[in-house]
């Protein structure tokens, strides 16, 4: 069965083959994809909203890996395993709207400028700018906040995807 409707795919496949320009990309179960993408296409392909990605420099504050990116991005990323010698690589982030969340009084947040609320009945997804990336954000419906508020947020950095910026390729921190 071939269909070009990801919503589909995931939701009748058993087995998925995701294909760019007749290449083949990743083949693996519907949930394996979302999951683990091999790489940025497949990362990007699957989800909606898609996959926020990020381009920035890996750092540290304080033993705290914080991808800084253009326009004084800095997101922390406590919690996200590295090997020492990947300080000063650039990276790819990839992370899923349901994985960044609000984070009032959280020490390892950061600040992020709302530009679009668009309520969906059980959640809402929440347009950010935080330096030069936009981001989006699937939050709960309570406590909706407005266009131009300035909201804390955090990102569940078990949960990132790092990928290489030139060939879009996954890199595994284990494995480097």
């Amino acid at each position: 069965y071939v269909t070009h409707d990801q919503v589909e795919a995931m939701t009748l496949g058993q087995r998925i083959v995701v294909l760019d320009g007749g290449r083949i990309q990743q083949v693996d179960t519907p949930m394996a994809l979302y999951e683990r993408p091999a790489n940025l296409f497949v990362a990007t392909f699957l989800g909606s909203p898609a996959m926020n990605v990020v381009h920035g420099r890996l750092e540290s504050t304080g033993g705290t890996p914080v991808l800084a990116g253009a326009g004084g991005l800095r997101l922390p990323l406590p919690g996200l395993r590295v090997p020492a010698d990947w300080a000063g690589r650039e990276l790819a982030l990839g992370l899923r709207p349901e994985h960044l969340l609000r984070a009032d009084g959280d020490a390892n947040a950061f600040e992020a400028r709302v530009e679009v609320v668009e309520p969906v009945g059980s959640e809402v997804f929440v347009n950010l700018r935080c330096g030069d990336a936009g981001l989006v954000a699937r939050l709960p419906p309570d406590g909706l906040p407005r266009t131009g508020d300035t909201l804390a947020m955090r990102v569940v950095a078990e949960r990132v995807h790092l990928f290489d910026p030139g060939d879009g390729g996954r890199l595994d921190p284990g494995l480097s």
